[in-house]
């Protein structure tokens, strides 16, 4: 015998089994052109908490209409594609933080494909925005609360939010972010790596002494000064690059080393590995220059968490023992924030193509 629902309960109701039906399609479809796997989407109660809730929200506010489930669908979709896309091109999963380099991936499209990017995403929230119900404020305040008090959780409290979710979720993959996503889900881990992230600003705010910090350097300087035997110092990193000579079972007709790269280096090079592949250079430059690992605490690309004060890195270090530190970079001046970045570590000087 089962429960009779109120009619106006129905239709909603529907909606809600329609969305997750939908999800899950994508979800499967997703997986096929090679983003996350769907195989563990029964693992993912925090996800369905955070969907059922956005969806919720954006449907009370929403003026009725045959289209208010639709409508109530965009912010969900959009950020599963905002992740996915970005998942499928630069095989990160995508974060907070990363909204900060929207500037850069506009910069280099080709203007018409930024437009459509831009109207494309912006042409759906439009829309929405067009069809709440301003009527009724009320409702907004309501509706709006529940996102109000995730924000606070996550901003105010963020290492209790972290463990509160940590307890509640399934398994969080350390060595995977990815795999942390298909256990979790997109939206679910996005707001426990928010959390994360503003944990760690707290947790580091001891050790924001500028003047303690300063001093420090300056001891450190002093105590190097008597001792330094100046020699010129060239770091060099390249895109993709790698000695072809560290393949076991390959014989070469010929040497793959240019003679003058043999003359200057011979059998005397080092390796390091890098922290990243796929268009993560700064990482490496970060962890060359400032010898520290690039954890992605603060930021996906630390070189973004630079403001252009002194960090007293290598070429910061350098500079204050007499040395003239230059820095060329191949590309745009703004890109990975650059400029900020390179006066930031030390560079007193920096160099950039004239066609950027």
């Amino acid at each position: 015998m089962s429960l009779p629902l109120p009619d106006r309960w129905r239709k909603p109701l529907l909606h809600v089994v329609l969305l997750l039906a939908a999800l899950t399609l994508y979800a499967k479809l997703v997986e096929v052109y090679g983003g996350f796997s769907a195989r563990l989407l029964y693992l993912q109660w925090p996800e369905l908490i955070c969907v059922l809730c956005l969806y919720g929200v954006f449907y009370f506010v929403l003026k009725p209409s045959s289209w208010r489930p639709v409508l109530a669908a965009i912010p969900i979709f959009a950020i599963y594609l905002v992740h996915d896309v970005f998942y499928l091109v630069y095989g990160k999963v995508f974060r907070l933080i990363n909204v900060s380099e929207l500037p850069e991936l506009l910069q280099i499209l080709p203007l018409p494909y930024a437009i459509l990017l831009v109207a494309a995403f912006l042409t759906p929230f439009l829309i929405l925005l067009a069809r709440i119900d301003y009527a009724r404020p009320w409702r907004l305040a309501l509706g709006a609360l529940p996102l109000v008090l995730v924000v606070l959780g996550v901003r105010a409290a963020p290492d209790a939010f972290a463990a509160g979710f940590q307890s509640f979720a399934h398994e969080i993959v350390i060595y995977s972010d990815g795999k942390s996503v298909e256990q979790n889900g997109r939206m679910a881990m996005l707001l426990y790596r928010e959390a994360q992230r503003a944990g760690t600003l707290e947790r580091i705010a001891p050790y924001r002494d500028r003047a303690a910090f300063d001093a420090g350097f300056r001891d450190e300087v002093a105590r190097i000064g008597p001792r330094l035997q100046p020699r010129d110092v060239h770091f060099i990193v390249l895109e993709s690059f790698l000695d072809p000579r560290l393949f076991e079972g390959v014989e070469f007709s010929r040497s793959p080393v240019h003679p003058e790269f043999e003359r200057l280096f011979g059998d005397v090079l080092g390796l390091s590995l890098s922290p990243v592949f796929g268009g993560g250079t700064a990482q490496a430059e970060f962890e060359l220059l400032c010898g520290v690992p690039a954890f992605e605490k603060l930021s996906s690309v630390e070189f973004n968490a630079f403001t252009g004060s002194p960090a007293h890195c290598l070429p910061g270090l350098l500079s204050a023992l007499g040395y003239r530190s230059v820095a060329s970079n191949a590309y745009k001046p703004n890109f990975f924030n650059a400029q900020p970045a390179y006066q930031g570590i030390g560079f007193a000087e920096q160099y950039y193509p004239a066609e950027f």
